[in-house]
């Protein structure tokens, strides 16, 4: 988890672990927000990780492109649904299995 972390914190402009359990809840929050809309994927898929960036940029902190964020996150998540790879049974998403 930690370097899945540290990979996300590079892509939220972060060089410190000050936020890091913000960071981890927030991928909670993708991976249901995921789940109810019928997406299950692994963590180290790069569309799935995609999705994550996007949720977390739309939620860390303040952000003035929020609006444009999660636009491209809803879009994505639509594409993912529709796309029948992400629709099967639920599979490891365990973000502590994540080896990134």
């Amino acid at each position: 988890m930690d370097a899945y972390i540290e990979k996300l914190r590079k892509r939220l402009r972060k060089s410190y672990d000050t936020f890091d359990d913000e960071i981890s809840e927030l991928v909670e929050a993708c991976k249901r927000d995921l789940e109810q809309s019928g997406i299950y994927g692994d963590l180290n898929d790069p569309l799935y990780f995609q999705a994550v960036v996007l949720y977390e940029k739309t939620y860390f902190g303040d952000n003035e492109d929020m609006e444009k964020i999660e636009k491209a996150y809803q879009s994505l998540k639509t594409s993912m649904a529709l796309s029948g790879d992400y629709n099967g049974q639920k599979q490891s998403t365990d973000t502590n299995k994540a080896d990134i």
